[in-house]
């Protein structure tokens, strides 16, 4: 495993930063501690002690440039949590912390390098932070996305900054479907179901921080998913269309969407008048699972939303070709904590997920990596 540089600067978020050390220990990585004294207002320099596994923690810099040191002996320098003022920092070369040094240090010396912001909501979503962050990438330094929750952008879940720094799933390239789709009625009306997305964001936001290369393919909801290329589409026909286009040079789909199964046979012209009485015939829409699976030759990721998920997810795995399946009973839709199966290509059920729609990705996405990332 990796020799990490864990650069903690002066967020709230600094409180986290021996849990981060402990959890990065745990996954076989030497972790040496290099941290700002605005950092030292929320974690202790004992608590610090006793996580670095990899020597004492970098607090100052001597006459011994600790700073070039650590750059040289590490493998991965990671900022975490970073907040604006450490990013622009770096950006813009004007360094005067540990930390800050240290990372600039490893950026010049060609070693691997991420960031976990940490700060208010409208902070990040600043044109300064947004900048600064994209002049990062640019400079093949990896974000590992906050969660955007309450008005803050909260430091990304321990284990997702410790996949980011594994990154099991570097170089594998990734599309996920998410959201519900539209068949239109009329002009105005349209079928379509309570499926918000957001299990695909968060399904976006752990493939990315495990270093995949993601494309979504999304319906019409508003999902905030950390991706390389959105794909916008409206109904089940276009999704169809996108997700064939999208897999040709891919290693997993992800079809996490909630295509509407049905179609109005016609769509009327205009409106209808709401005191008017209205029959629909439907015709059922084309099943993307079964039209992409039998072709595509990577990873198949199936869901299935069923009364009795377990036996859906069986009757599913004996109609097509499929590596994995989520199932989860209807109620589960729209909600933000859920209970879902995860089932092999025969089967068998391999975890029981309960909680969060962020948990269930994790989750999920340990067995993607096991199966891509050898």
């Amino acid at each position: 495993m990796a020799r990490v540089a864990l650069c903690a600067t002066g967020s709230v978020a600094a409180y986290r930063v021996p849990d981060l050390a402990r959890a990065l220990t745990s996954d076989g990585h030497e972790v040496r501690i290099v941290a700002s004294r605005s950092a030292l207002r929320f974690v202790g320099e004992d608590a610090l002690s006793f996580s670095s596994n990899a020597g004492p923690p970098v607090l100052e810099l001597t006459g011994k440039a600790e700073h070039v040191e650590v750059s040289e002996w590490c493998d991965v320098a990671l900022m975490a949590p970073a907040t604006l003022n450490s990013i622009a920092k770096v950006v813009h070369g004007t360094c005067d912390t540990p930390p800050t040094l240290t990372f600039v240090a490893a950026l010049g010396a060609g070693k691997r390098c991420l960031v976990a912001p940490a700060m208010s909501g409208s902070m990040y979503a600043s044109p300064p932070c947004r900048e600064a962050l994209n002049r990062l990438r640019e400079w093949n330094v990896e974000v590992v996305e906050p969660v955007l929750e309450e008005g803050k952008a909260k430091l990304a879940p321990l284990e997702s900054i410790v996949a980011a720094v594994r990154a099991g799933l570097e170089g594998r390239k990734v599309v996920v479907t998410g959201g519900p789709t539209q068949e239109p009625i009329d002009d105005v009306r349209v079928i379509t179901n309570p499926s918000s997305g957001r299990t695909a964001a968060e399904i976006c936001r752990e493939l990315k921080a495990r270093g995949a290369e993601v494309t979504l393919v999304k319906g019409p909801v508003n999902i905030d998913a950390p991706a390389d290329d959105v794909v916008e589409v409206v109904t089940t026909e276009e999704m169809l269309n996108a997700v064939k286009e999208a897999t040709k040079d891919a290693d997993c789909l992800v079809m996490c969407a909630a295509p509407s199964d049905f179609k109005p046979k016609r769509k009327v012209p205009g409106k209808v008048p709401s005191d008017s009485e209205l029959t629909l015939e439907l015709e059922p829409t084309p099943k993307i699972v079964e039209e992409v699976f039998p072709e595509f030759e990577g990873l198949k990721v199936a869901f299935k939303t069923d009364p009795n998920p377990v036996e859906g997810a069986r009757r599913l795995a004996d109609r097509v070709p499929v590596d994995l399946i989520v199932a989860n009973p209807p109620e589960v839709m729209g909600a933000e904590e859920g209970r879902w199966w995860i089932l092999d290509g025969n089967g068998e059920v391999l975890r029981t997920v309960e909680g969060g729609k962020r948990t269930l990705a994790a989750e999920l996405c340990d067995l993607i990596e096991g199966r891509l990332g050898g």
